[in-house]
């Protein structure tokens, strides 16, 4: 087995944010982010123009940007970013959503829940450990209250591929 080398979306003084890399090689969110970049993205069932993803493109980029600079988003606002389950998060763009997990790089993770506040407030991120790992990106339209549970099941699931490759990689 190879060491895997994963594609590095940001590096900043408090994270290194990278995508993730399935069982099988492929990383999902590099895909996802590409096919932004090129405005060529399936969006259905929400409809976003060519011109729309590639603006979508730059906005995550300088989140995840901002992320690894400064270990917390630009805004506390809701709307850019959400945790889900376990240790999975996503960040956020209209309708366009980007799982991602933190882990320590040595092939573990401790799940991280945010603090809300009494008034209801955006949660307070927590302290995310050194490496941010991107899962896949999906469409969510804005009808749909919940992020789909297959959506959170494959980030899961692609979280414990990508940690089996941390262990691999310590095993050199």
């Amino acid at each position: 087995m190879t060491k895997v080398v994963r594609t590095v979306v940001a590096d900043g003084e408090c994270h290194l944010i990278e995508c993730a890399v399935a069982a099988d090689g492929s990383a999902p969110a590099l895909e996802f982010l590409n096919q932004l970049r090129k405005g060529v993205r399936e969006t259905y069932p929400v409809d976003i123009d060519s011109d729309a993803q590639v603006q979508a493109y730059g906005i995550i980029l300088a989140r995840c940007e901002y992320l690894a600079r400064y270990g917390e988003f630009a805004s506390r606002n809701r709307k850019h970013y959400n945790q889900l389950w376990d240790g999975i998060w996503e960040l956020k763009h209209e309708e366009l959503r980007l799982s991602f997990f933190d882990t320590a790089g040595d092939g573990t993770y401790s799940p991280k829940i945010a603090e809300s506040d009494y008034w209801g407030n955006a949660p307070r991120l927590p302290i995310f450990d050194e490496f941010i790992r991107l899962g896949r990106g999906f469409p969510k339209p804005r009808t749909m209250r919940w992020t789909p549970e297959a959506e959170i099941r494959f980030a899961l699931r692609l979280r414990e591929e990508d940690l089996e490759h941390d262990k691999a990689d310590l095993a050199y």
